[in-house]
């Protein structure tokens, strides 16, 4: 439980009972404390809070949906066998963010240039029907998808040696499945931060490259939150948080059926608005995951038991 204290301008006060440091700030209701540039992997590291170290790497898209059932597995076992090659030292998640096209860029990949001669009316024909089918809807809104791996480390020396270990093991298994469409690319600082930047600014996409400079960070005595941070940041609503003049409200799947379906994920994120859909793996220890597993077999039993008597 915690209350809220309304202050001037731009701080909203969040006075936590339980006894956790309260947020007085925008900035410090970003989740991280440092951030650090790999030159090595040209690999932006966050801190998300002291000993817990991350990396993001960008996930290509797939033909999944359109593969035969027979690829399907195999992509899906491939893909098992990546995420079961983490240890019980690390944890990982999964992002899918439906995040608003930036126009500029997409003017500049898609719309055609006019050239001056005849066949200018049919490039204004296409750019004209183009540009209808995203004001039909969600057309204006892409999904990128992002594996971010968590490691506990004492420093960054630590951290980027356990990530060079994992990111090797990666590498070789991604290679194995690159003929399916799948594949990583390590995301830099930069990426990361204007990613994080277009989830708290929705409807400023495109922006944070006149923001961002790294040496000017530095000359003015300023920090990286200072660059992403919204305005304002309102948490005093119990069924909704306020963003700006934008207003979001976070859902958590608190039971999960015994089967999924494979498109699960799909199915969620094709809802065309701005969304950002996490999944967290938190690896147990093999004596651990057998002791669950075993207790899962005898509680089914028992409501087997329980409903041939009934």
């Amino acid at each position: 439980m915690a209350k809220k204290k309304q202050q001037q301008g731009r701080v909203t006060e969040i006075i936590d009972i339980a006894g956790r440091k309260p947020k007085t700030t925008v900035q410090e209701s970003i989740p991280y404390v440092r951030v650090y540039d790999d030159a090595n992997t040209n690999g932006g590291i966050i801190e998300i809070k002291d000993g817990v170290f991350t990396k993001s790497y960008f996930i290509a898209d797939t033909n999944y949906s359109d593969a035969g059932e027979t690829k399907q597995e195999e992509i899906l076992e491939m893909f098992e066998k990546i995420l079961s090659s983490f240890s019980s030292n690390c944890r990982y998640e999964i992002t899918l963010f439906n995040r608003t096209i930036d126009q500029n860029e997409f003017n500049k990949k898609v719309l055609l240039d006019y050239k001056n001669d005849d066949y200018d009316m049919l490039r204004a024909q296409h750019n004209e029907l183009v540009l209808e089918k995203m004001q039909e809807g969600k057309n204006n809104v892409k999904i990128e998808k992002y594996l971010t791996i968590a490691v506990n480390a004492s420093d960054i020396k630590e951290a980027l040696e356990r990530f060079s270990a994992i990111e090797k093991e990666l590498s070789l298994k991604i290679k194995k499945i690159n003929n399916h469409g799948l594949d990583g690319e390590i995301l830099s600082l930069r990426d990361r931060l204007e990613i994080l930047h277009d989830m708290y600014n929705n409807g400023q996409e495109g922006t944070f490259a006149q923001k961002f400079n790294l040496n000017d960070i530095v000359s003015q005595a300023i920090t990286t939150k200072d660059v992403i941070a919204p305005t304002m940041m309102d948490f005093s609503k119990i069924d909704h948080i306020k963003i700006d003049d934008k207003f979001v409200r976070v859902f958590f799947l608190k039971s999960i059926p015994s089967t999924l379906a494979s498109n699960l994920l799909e199915s969620l994120s094709s809802v065309g608005t701005n969304s950002i859909i996490s999944v967290h793996y938190d690896i147990q220890p093999q004596d651990k995951a057998a002791a669950f597993a075993s207790a899962q077999v005898t509680n089914i039993g028992g409501e087997v038991v329980k409903a041939q008597k009934n």
